[in-house]
């Protein structure tokens, strides 16, 4: 098994506190261009205002989260970072269906990381995407694009895709 282990799980209360932060931070920056508050000046305001009082390590990963949601590709992010991974994916929703890495020396391995619904991993693969001028929709149920890394990403949605969305990112070697 693959671990994540920079971040933990979060409880039910972490869960929850991070939605609202991060509908906070994007209700908050909706057309401010370059004057945009931060993810961790979002955090504490929050905090501060609903009287919720976080661990110095608890507000270090959360802001790590949200930093991702926001300015990366989400929870993919530190899949991406590991050069040990040749590629990621993610075939469906649930815990039941994990995300799962080749890693070039244990081969496939499920992850710890899973998505909670289709919304979330098409709106990345919309994301990642976005910079080629493509996007994932019902008129176009799958997409087929090269990051700006040299990675290739492939993504599919219902009515394509039977069992949920599917997105992999084949990561390429730099030697």
């Amino acid at each position: 098994k693959y671990v994540l282990k920079s971040v933990p799980p979060l409880s039910l209360e972490e869960a929850l506190l991070f939605g609202e932060v991060l509908e906070s931070f994007r209700r908050n920056n909706e057309g401010k261009g370059s004057n945009q508050v931060s993810v961790r000046a979002c955090l504490e305001g929050h905090c501060t205002q609903k009287n919720i009082e976080l661990e110095s390590d608890q507000k270090e990963y959360l802001c790590t989260l949200l930093e991702m949601e926001v300015h990366a590709w989400g929870p993919l992010t530190l899949f991406l970072k590991d050069d040990s991974l040749e590629e990621v994916a993610v075939i469906g929703i649930g815990k039941q269906k994990p995300v799962h890495v080749y890693d070039s020396l244990y081969g496939w391995l499920a992850s710890n990381a899973w998505f909670e619904n289709a919304e979330t991993v098409k709106n990345m693969a919309n994301r990642m995407a976005r910079s080629m001028g493509r996007r994932v929709s019902l008129q176009t149920p799958h997409v087929n694009a090269v990051l700006r890394d040299g990675s290739r990403l492939h993504a599919v949605i219902e009515p394509v895709a039977f069992s949920g969305p599917s997105l992999t990112l084949r990561k390429f070697k730099h030697e």
